[in-house]
């Protein structure tokens, strides 16, 4: 698979906010302090002034600055393993850092992440479907120390792919009847060099002398007043055009048929089974030697012209870069 970044949010302010609950402890200190003073009860008033003072060190040491969170390549996973990595970077004094993981506007995973400074956390997502999808969406808040400040939310990170269908192997393709390559692997039916055998004939002009067949002209002619050539059908290669409809994509649940709501993000589509099985056949086309092209009816364009190369190609891994 081939990947791509998503498109920055724009930056919001940087700046730290009191947590709601810091503010009413702070008032509830500072009521105890006030009757512990006015009461004559230095027990009560050292209730209040303790955690007034901690709560007033902590708010001092607020950290300046945005969390910053990005999401990366990681390292190539199995077939329907999407790898990443989440990188975090905190300023100075960040106590912690939340982390919500988010696939298809759905939350998967909130965590909070102690950073010292910077750090990279790994990320794996599991997927069925084929093709340009989201690998995942990022959103990070940073924790002041003692919890008691947060910082606004950092703009979503968000990382795109493309995940190449998995080429399966076929035991036998079929071949069409005409076979259209000068030179290849397979039997023709034009007459040629390499292949089976077509005919005896009598020795004509285009004949080679190497193709006489001694044994057929001592029979046929013991005088040598005539000469025999053996002749063979061409080895010959197949060139395949593979014809894709994209524009249609159908899941396993028929409530989705009408286009009404998208298929499920967990289930095969009819296009999945489509690229998967075009993967399957042009591999196993490349590996005969033979020429593949590709069609496909939902795009504006000119099609794959046939080629050949390496089956490997044809996807069953997930490059990213």
């Amino acid at each position: 698979m081939t990947s791509g970044d998503g498109a920055s949010a724009p930056q919001a302010p940087e700046r730290w906010v009191d947590v709601a609950s810091t503010a009413v402890g702070a008032a509830a200190c500072a009521v105890l302090l006030l009757v512990g003073a006015f009461a004559g009860r230095p027990d009560v008033a050292v209730l209040g002034a303790a955690p007034l003072v901690v709560t007033a060190w902590h708010l001092l040491r607020r950290p300046s600055g945005l969390v910053r969170a990005a999401v990366v390549a990681g390292e190539e996973g199995p077939g329907g393993t999407l790898s990443a990595a989440v990188v975090l970077d905190a300023p100075a004094g960040t106590a912690a850092v939340t982390v919500d993981v988010l696939r298809h506007d759905r939350p998967v995973v909130h965590a909070l992440v102690r950073t010292p400074g910077s750090r990279r956390l790994p990320l794996l997502a599991r997927t069925v479907r084929t093709g340009p999808q989201e690998v995942a969406t990022v959103q990070v808040q940073g924790v002041g120390p003692g919890l008691v400040s947060v910082s606004d939310p950092a703009p979503r990170a968000t990382r795109r792919t493309v995940v190449l269908p998995a080429a399966g192997s076929l035991p036998d393709v079929p071949l069409p009847p005409r076979l259209r390559g000068l030179t290849g692997a397979h039997g023709s039916r034009r007459p040629g060099e390499g292949g089976d055998l077509r005919d005896v004939h009598p020795f004509g002009p285009g004949d080679r002398l190497r193709r006489i067949d001694w044994r057929v002209t001592a029979r046929r002619a013991p005088d040598l007043r005539e000469l025999w050539v053996r002749r063979e059908h061409a080895l010959a290669e197949a060139v395949v055009v593979l014809v894709v409809d994209s524009r249609d994509e159908v899941g396993p649940d028929p409530l989705t048929w009408r286009g009404s709501q998208p298929p499920r993000p967990q289930d095969a589509t009819s296009l999945d089974r489509a690229r998967q099985a075009a993967a399957a056949v042009a591999r196993a086309f490349l590996d005969r030697g033979d020429r593949v092209g590709l069609d496909d009816l939902g795009v504006r364009r000119r099609p794959l012209p046939p080629g050949a190369g390496d089956a490997s190609s044809t996807g069953s891994g997930t490059p990213w870069r």
